[in-house]
Formats: structure tokens, C-alpha cells, sequence
């Protein structure tokens, strides 16, 4: 690869909310420092407002952070994409990644425009051969899994989506250096006039359990269970794809692929025939308890538990133990 790193580094562009490290910032930190012993280099943590959380960044992983001084707002994603651009273009670490989250996906295509550098979106798996990044990600609208090998200059970037990486053992006895980070003078083309955050109830992402439907879970009739299920069991409820375009749940409810990954401890599938876009957002969960009247159906060879039956009669079963 052409170019010098900055001591062999792997980058993890950082993402705080309400003051602390997001999950899915720490999931890709304790990714990165398993990257890192593989390819002998050391994690890097960029934060872009101040070093509040330096200490949870430590204990995810990194060997060091790079904090930018502290900003009266969050920073942009257009602000956060220069600030990382000039100080890759100092000295290139080895990679950089960020959280598939809508801040990632924002920066990320920006910095690898400065940058000339290549970038794969939406990871579900990452993996050190040398110093070369595996990236994998479904592809062909999830029928296979795509290994992604840059071999342009430093960088190498990828996106990964929030879940699809193990939950970090968090360590606080870790510690490390805090270093600056230089802001570069900024014009910038837009101005943040205000955030508005309105977080559903129930959301699928970190829910320990869920109750999820596919077609062939009973049509509207059967997912109006579904919503019953999941409301006396206080889980949010999520859906296939399929299920999703017939209408029967919203966009915001769909697992796989091409919705949210989740890695419940308990995930509850009625009627979902288990298609590898589904698996893809589901497959790491726990323990998985399928439904379904096709006995060759794919979701059971993912299940820990099958049952073969009709999705309304499981449901009305359950809905009656929990009354009782």
C-alpha cells in the first residue's frame, strides 16, 4: 500500500449522544482492537466534541484518543469529515471506521471524497488478512455476502452497522494518551438550526426481546396479535421485508438486510420463512424461537426452537397464558 500510517493505527470515528459514547461506538471499538492485534497496529479513538468520554472509549478499546476541543453543538457531519480528512492527510492510519448510524453514513462518503480513498457502507463483518481489511457485506439485494478487499492507498474505510459486531466487555481499568485534535479553519455551507429527537416507545435496537412477522403470520388479523404479543410482553415488534411491502407493519419495524440488525437474547418469528436478507439482521440473537406451518422453511435451521403450526393458533395460545 502507498503512503505512510500513523503508527499503524486503526481509526474509530466516535459518535456521542446526550454525553455519552453510543453503543454502537463501542461495539466497533472492541471490533477494532481485535483487528488491531491482528494486524499489530493500535485503535484509535476520534472524538469531535472534547474528551468527556475518553475513559469509555479506553475501557471499549482504544489504545488512545484523539479528542477535537469541545463545540458549543454537536458537530456536523460535513464539520466532522474535514476534521478527520486533515488529519489523515498528515500521516493515513491503516483504516478508518464509523457506525453505520445516519451521522457514519453522513461523514463517512465525505471523508473518503477528501481522502481518494475507498469505502464500503453498511458492514456486517470485518476481519485483518496482513494489512489488508475484509469487509463483508450483502450484496445482489442480500443473496450473498460480498468480501471486500481495497488495494488503493491508506486508508481503508468501512461503515458498519450498529449490532451486527459483539457487545464490548467494558474494561475501566484501561487508560491510554489523549492527544488533540486539530480543527481546521471551516467555511462552512450550512448552519445546524436546530435537532429534533422523537424516539418511538419501543425500538428495536438493544431490545432484548422481540416479537417479529412475516407473511405468513396470519395477514392483517395475525399481526394485530402480533402487536398484542409484544405489547403484554413489553417488547417492541419487528417484520421481514415481505411483510413490511404487503403494508402489514411499517418500514421502522423491519429486520435484515435492508432494515435494522438486532441481537436480541430472545427473538420470537412467526410466519418468517428465514430468507439470508432476514438472518442477516437477526441471525446473532441469542436464542431464536420460530413459527411456522412449512416444516422445510430455512428459519429452522437458524431456530433454536421450531414449531411447526399455524402462526394465530401459537398466538392465541400465549396471549392466553399471559392473561391467565
Amino acid at each position: 500500500m502507498n503512503g505512510k500510517s500513523r503508527r499503524n493505527e486503526i481509526w474509530v470515528i466516535c459518535e456521542t449522544k446526550g454525553g455519552t459514547l453510543t453503543d454502537a461506538s463501542c461495539e466497533l471499538l472492541w471490533k477494532a482492537r481485535e483487528l488491531a492485534g491482528h494486524a499489530g497496529a493500535a485503535v484509535s479513538a476520534l472524538l469531535m466534541s472534547g474528551a468527556d468520554t475518553a475513559s469509555a472509549a479506553f475501557a471499549a478499546g482504544a489504545d488512545f484518543v484523539r479528542a477535537a476541543p469541545a463545540a458549543s453543538t454537536v458537530r456536523t457531519a460535513y464539520e466532522t469529515a474535514r476534521i478527520v480528512a486533515a488529519a489523515a492527510k498528515e500521516t493515513p492510519p491503516l483504516a478508518i471506521l464509523l457506525p453505520a448510524t445516519v451521522y457514519g453514513r453522513a461523514a463517512a462518503p465525505q471523508v473518503a471524497a477528501l481522502l481518494g480513498a475507498g469505502l464500503t457502507a453498511d458492514c456486517t463483518g470485518l476481519a485483518m488478512e496482513g494489512d489488508l481489511l475484509v469487509q463483508t457485506r450483502p450484496a445482489f439485494g442480500g443473496n450473498i455476502l460480498a468480501e471486500i478487499v481495497g488495494t488503493g492507498s491508506l486508508p481503508q474505510m468501512a461503515t458498519v452497522r450498529p449490532k451486527a459486531m459483539p457487545a464490548p466487555v467494558l474494561d475501566y481499568s484501561r487508560t491510554g494518551s489523549v492527544k488533540p485534535l486539530a480543527v481546521p479553519k471551516l467555511d462552512l455551507p450550512l448552519r445546524l438550526l436546530r435537532r429534533v429527537c422523537e424516539a418511538p416507545a419501543q425500538t428495536l435496537t438493544g431490545a432484548q426481546l422481540i416479537v417479529a412477522g412475516g407473511l405468513g403470520a396470519g395477514g392483517r388479523e395475525g399481526f394485530a396479535k402480533l402487536s398484542e404479543l409484544a405489547g403484554r410482553l413489553g417488547c417492541p415488534l419487528g417484520a421481514s421485508r415481505a411483510a413490511v411491502n404487503a403494508g402489514l407493519a411499517p418500514y421502522a419495524a423491519q429486520v435484515g438486510q435492508t432494515g435494522v440488525t438486532v441481537r436480541p437474547k430472545l427473538y420470537l418469528a412467526f410466519g418468517i420463512s428465514g430468507a439470508v436478507q432476514h438472518l442477516a439482521g437477526m441471525g446473532a440473537s441469542d436464542y431464536i424461537i420460530a413459527v411456522n406451518t412449512d416444516r422445510r422453511a430455512p428459519i429452522f435451521d437458524h431456530a433454536d426452537y421450531g414449531v411447526v403450526a399455524d402462526s394465530i393458533e401459537v398466538m392465541d395460545l400465549l396471549l392466553k397464558q399471559l392473561e391467565s
